[in-house]
């Protein structure tokens, strides 16, 4: 029993271990403007410290990417790993883009234990958050923003510690596999899907702006509801239909229109 416990111990360390590897240079500001640091790609090993000349006089955008396959770590240099151009045409003067690599994949010992990864996610956020603040950048002015599981972590962490920072801006949030999958994979949207929502909507209260779409093979507007119906004083989804499905985000024939609701969302209020 004892050898059994150390065994599982040992396992759990490891995985562990593997979680919190870093991505070289990946995580970082997309440039230094306000003395922004680090920069993406431009160390190797452990990230530097976060630090910011002037932290009152911006908004940050902490934006972490989606997954192909939850099992294994994303290629952050990918282009499905970018930060959408209707967020990063924002960075300048007064709004900073972070983005986020994510360490976190989904390694669970039994199979009610599927999904966690976004918990784990979740967990990476908020020592960005806390990193953040630390820094000197007000609650009010940190945004977290992601895609597809990206996008399901950040509405996610809203539920965790919606306090530290002020709203999310989720394109295309889904973590659950494909609508066609279903019946393939039940566990997944049948189980752990209803199990994360029901978590997800614990929250009191979630400040975000949703961008969905209504050809997405993974989550449409109708099946984002959920989050209108509980938080309809706080949360606005808006649903179109570009013809590049789960890949609007990055195909947006709004992208004008995307990036305008974003900068009126990002000045439009503080944390409540």
């Amino acid at each position: 029993m004892q050898r059994l416990t150390a065994l599982i111990g040992l396992l759990l360390a490891t995985l562990l271990a593997v979680g919190c590897q870093t991505e070289q240079g990946h995580s970082g500001f997309l440039d230094g403007d306000h003395g922004a640091t680090p920069l993406q790609f431009t160390y190797r090993g452990k990230r530097p410290a976060i630090h910011i000349s002037e932290p009152s006089q911006v908004s940050v955008v902490v934006y972490t990417h989606g997954n192909r396959r939850p099992q294994r770590r994303q290629d952050c240099s990918g282009w499905s790993s970018q930060v959408p151009s209707s967020l990063s045409a924002l960075h300048g003067e007064q709004v900073l883009i972070y983005f986020h690599c994510s360490a976190a994949v989904d390694r669970p010992l039994l199979p009610r234990m599927a999904g966690n990864w976004i918990f784990r996610r979740a967990d990476e956020l908020a020592a960005i958050i806390d990193e953040l603040r630390t820094a000197g950048v007000p609650t009010e002015n940190i945004y977290l923003s992601g895609y597809s599981a990206g996008g399901w972590s950040a509405l996610m962490a809203a539920q965790e510690f919606g306090d530290r920072f002020n709203g999310v801006i989720a394109f295309a949030p889904a973590f659950a596999g494909p609508r066609s999958e279903e019946q393939r994979y039940p566990i997944w949207r049948q189980k752990i899907r209803p199990r994360q929502i029901e978590h997800m909507l614990k929250a009191e209260h979630i400040r975000a702006l949703v961008f969905a779409y209504e050809d997405d093979a993974f989550e449409r507007p109708q099946d984002l509801d959920f989050l209108i119906e509980a938080y309809p004083d706080s949360l606005e989804l808006i649903g179109y239909r570009c013809g590049a499905g789960h890949a609007t985000a990055f195909r947006d024939c709004l992208q004008d229109q995307t990036t305008q609701a974003i900068s009126l969302f990002i000045g439009g209020g503080q944390a409540e």
